[in-house]
C-alpha cells in the first residue's frame, strides 16, 4: 500500500463506484426489458424489425461520405441491439431468428 495513500477512499472514488453501479443496475433493468419482449412473438417480432433497419448483416458501400456515415451509424445501432438480444437469451434470439428467416 502507498504510504500516501489513505486507507479510505476519496469522495470522487465513491462518487465513481456509485455511477458504475448505478451503469450496472441500468444495463441489468435494460438486459431484462429486452429478454421480456424477446418473450413474446410480437415483441420478437417487433426487437427484429427494429434490428433490421440498420442492415446490421449487409456492409456496403455508398459514394456519398454522408450517406455512408448515416449508414454506419444505423448499423452501429442496429448491431448494438443484436449484441443486447444475445446478451440477455441466446435462445430466444435464436428463436427470434428462426422465426423471421434471419442468421443466427
Amino acid at each position: 500500500m502507498n504510504p500516501f495513500q489513505s486507507k479510505y477512499p476519496s469522495k470522487m472514488e465513491l462518487q465513481e463506484r456509485a455511477e458504475d453501479d448505478a451503469a450496472k443496475k441500468q444495463r441489468l433493468r435494460f438486459q431484462v426489458a429486452v429478454k421480456a419482449l424477446m418473450e413474446t412473438p410480437h415483441g420478437r417480432l417487433a426487437l427484429w424489425e427494429i434490428m433490421t433497419w440498420g442492415d446490421p448483416f449487409n456492409f456496403q458501400f455508398v459514394g456519398d461520405e454522408g450517406r455512408l456515415q448515416y449508414m454506419r451509424g444505423q448499423q452501429s445501432q442496429a448491431m448494438r441491439l443484436f449484441n443486447e438480444c444475445r446478451a440477455a437469451s441466446v435462445e430466444l434470439y435464436e428463436l427470434m431468428a428462426k422465426e423471421n428467416g434471419g442468421p443466427k
